[in-house]
């Protein structure tokens, strides 16, 4: 701000020494009042504003407005030429700038996404049946499993070379339980009549027409579609050996009886040749073909029989040392119980 006021001033007293050549004392003397008047103003417009710029245009506005009110002389010893361009520019329209309020951003509006309603699951049954088993549709269907024998009644026994003995019965039931598992994974009902080693229905030892009653009853109250009985075969010569099935021929149903036998006498015998083992084929045989009568499971002759068609499953020959031996695999027992489950599932399937 000094510099620019005392380079006005400078010019100032040019101007004053250029026009006051020849002047008389008395306009001497009012021109220096001027001077001191304007000195003042400009000083006291410099401290108000704070603006250098601006303190030095306005205060040589000042000058032009104090020269125009002190007459023509004061006219003539500034100038108007100065006082012209001092002066703001004719026609000139002052700016208003409004303020334009700042608005703040909207808030994101969150849109939470719609819930898809998903329709629930249907539950599915245990026992429902698969779509298909090798291409083939199968029925619903209840099958009775008989681990034959059990509890007080062994079956047959093979005396061990180095003591002891294995039975039947328990052999019989570890195949019946796999052939359980595998059935109600094809989407099979499975009812058992024994699950562990006991005598069925609690009869006493000996009563074995009680035993076997009581298996009967059980398949009958399931409504079981077949009934498929699992024993292993004895002889008093150690080289009898092979696989048969047996079967009723007097019932209504004798058909399906044949059937039945026919389909678990080929499953056992293709699911144990491929597990390296060709068991000799005894064949599909009635039970009167044995010369010991009509079988209670099978016959019409029990005091309850059975309303499905049944068979008599004989795998092996346990008193035979090879196939005892193959019977104490738990592999091997794995391989008949796939050619039961074969067997039963191939009879749906038609």
């Amino acid at each position: 701000m000094g510099v620019s006021f005392s380079m006005a001033y400078m010019k100032f007293l040019k101007h004053v020494e250029k026009y006051t050549k020849g002047l008389d004392i008395r306009k001497l003397a009012a021109v220096g009042g001027v001077v001191v008047l304007i000195l003042m103003g400009m000083v006291g417009l410099w401290i108000l504003s704070g603006n250098p710029t601006q303190n030095t245009t306005d205060a040589r506005a000042a000058l032009v407005g104090l020269t125009a009110q002190q007459g023509p002389g004061l006219n003539e010893a500034v100038g108007e030429q100065d006082g012209a361009r001092l002066s703001p520019e004719a026609g000139s329209t002052p700016v208003t700038v409004e303020s334009t309020p700042i608005q703040a951003a909207p808030t994101p509006t969150t849109v939470e996404p719609t819930a898809i309603p998903v329709a629930p699951t249907p539950p599915t049954s245990p026992f429902a049946p698969p779509a298909t088993r090798g291409g083939v549709r199968i029925p619903a269907a209840t099958v009775a499993i008989d681990p034959g024998h059990g509890g007080w009644d062994s079956g047959a026994v093979y005396q061990n070379p180095g003591g002891g003995t294995f039975t039947e019965k328990e052999v019989a039931l570890q195949v019946g339980l796999r052939v359980q598992k595998l059935l109600v994974a094809d989407g099979l009902k499975v009812v058992m009549t024994r699950t562990s080693d006991v005598s069925v229905g609690g009869s006493p030892k000996g009563a074995v027409g009680a035993d076997l009653q009581a298996r009967i009853d059980i398949a009958n109250a399931a409504n079981a579609d077949v009934l498929v009985s699992i024993h292993f075969n004895s002889s008093g010569s150690p080289t009898s050996q092979g696989t048969e099935t047996l079967y009723n021929a007097n019932r209504p149903f004798s058909a399906q009886n044949q059937r039945l036998a026919q389909n678990v006498n080929s499953a056992l015998l293709a699911s144990m040749r491929a597990a390296g083992y060709a068991s000799q084929n005894r064949g599909v045989k009635t039970d009167q073909s044995t010369g010991r009568g009509q079988f209670y499971l099978l016959s019409s002759g029990s005091t309850r029989p059975s309303r499905m068609p049944a068979v008599i499953g004989e795998g092996l020959f346990i008193s035979n040392p090879t196939e005892a031996a193959l019977l104490k695999q738990p592999e091997f027992l794995d391989t008949l119980a796939q050619g039961y489950a074969d067997a039963i599932m191939a009879y749906f399937a038609r």
